[in-house]
């Protein structure tokens, strides 16, 4: 299938979900302490609603981010620079190591943070921070980044053997389906910093640049092609969380 083309006007609907995105994240961070799968800190405070709204946030937030980054693939593809990698890394590893470094990394030392007590400095920036070890939630950024490179070379490649637009879609949804599968079969690939995320996140990704380059025929609820394209990312979603 070719790709969607698109006026560069913004889509308010898009943003709208962003920023649900980015206020499901702020709420659940901040009411993280009484969720009963958050032992880092603990309270004497307990609540039920609190701690059930925090499992509720847990299971749709990184899957939506997932799913509007994909849908904004389209955006990137129809540029004029297209997909690049300067332009994802100055926009996805640039805030990475801003944060990471100057922000996260300081207020962690200073509080005196358990998971750096012991470590070198070298040995934080290097394999907690940029491995991936433990960099609380900046994992989605080098995530991300991962996905798209992954995708410039499946451009590529369907570009250097002249293979059809669709050729792109079918690798992409091949690859995002095999990765979910094999962390399925093999969960030990979870421990690996980001390559566990992306095996579990590749195929929201993938939904929401779908959804996009086939909007007008799955928009209509009632359309047979919006009813099968729901059902299976339901199915999807319920077999990876289930």
């Amino acid at each position: 299938m070719t790709f969607v083309k698109r006026q560069s006007a913004r889509r308010q609907d898009i943003i709208t979900i962003r920023a649900l995105a980015i206020f499901l994240v702020m709420l659940g961070h901040s009411i993280i302490i009484y969720s009963s799968g958050w032992d880092l800190y603990s309270t004497t405070q307990t609540s039920w609603v609190l701690d059930h709204l925090k499992n509720t946030i847990n299971m749709v937030q990184m899957p939506l981010f997932f799913s509007v980054s994909g849908f904004c693939l389209v955006f990137t593809l129809n540029s004029k620079h297209g997909l690049s990698v300067i332009d994802k890394s100055k926009r996805l590893l640039i805030p990475f190591f801003t944060v990471g470094l100057l922000w996260m990394l300081p207020i962690r030392l200073l509080v005196r943070y358990q998971g750096y007590v012991g470590k070198s400095l070298w040995h934080i920036i290097l394999i907690d921070i940029i491995m991936g070890k433990d960099n609380g939630h900046l994992w989605f950024l080098p995530t991300l980044m991962i996905i798209f490179l992954i995708l410039i070379g499946v451009k590529k490649w369907v570009a250097i053997f002249k293979w059809p637009d669709w050729s792109f879609d079918l690798l992409s949804a091949f690859l995002a389906i095999s990765v979910l599968i094999t962390v399925n079969i093999f969960p030990e690939v979870d421990s690996i910093p980001y390559i566990g995320q992306l095996c579990r996140n590749f195929i929201y990704f993938y939904i929401g640049y779908f959804w996009h380059c086939h909007e007008e025929q799955i928009r209509p609820v009632k359309s047979v092609a919006g009813k099968s394209v729901s059902a299976c990312c339901y199915l999807v979603y319920v077999s990876y969380r289930g």
